[in-house]
């Protein structure tokens, strides 16, 4: 089975530096998955596997030591650029640069070394995009007005 392109790939482990924003990436979602180690000890033998055409989602339950990423499958699920949690942004944005089947790695970051592969890109559709934010301002501005009607009189 072929696990993807491997695109990216260096050794030994180091920080990542995060990639610039791109208004590219606000059009569109990307879904990935991760291996993530609490140390890069056996990365070698995982980055052989994944060149043998071993299955990555099978390596990230086989290797990966997080138990978050052991309940979800490996599968981190669609992200939106700039909505991951701060300390894991690099690896969100490492799956911004990637296409669907690649994998890039490994990194440092945070509190654990990861590989991460692209397994879906889908566009943001603008207008279903613009109902939500409308919403949004609507119910802070009803919950503003309800807060200043409630306000004692001073």
């Amino acid at each position: 089975m072929v696990a993807g392109t491997i695109a990216h790939l260096q050794y030994p482990v180091g920080p990542l530096q995060p990639e610039p924003y791109s208004e590219e990436g606000a059009s569109r979602e990307v879904r990935f998955s991760v291996v993530m180690l609490g140390s890069p000890e056996q990365m070698p033998r995982i980055l052989e596997e994944l060149r043998e055409g071993a299955d990555f989602e099978e390596v990230s339950m086989r290797y990966s030591t997080d138990r978050r990423v052991l309940d979800r499958k490996a599968d981190m699920g669609f992200h939106r650029w700039g909505q991951a949690a701060p300390m894991y942004a690099p690896v969100a944005e490492k799956a911004f640069s990637l296409g669907p089947g690649e994998i890039a790695g490994p990194m440092h970051v945070a509190d654990g070394h990861f590989l991460v592969k692209v397994t879906d890109v889908r566009p943001l559709d603008f207008k279903n995009e613009r109902r939500k934010v409308e919403k949004a301002l609507a119910a802070a501005r009803d919950s503003s007005c309800l807060a200043a009607f409630l306000a004692p009189a001073g």
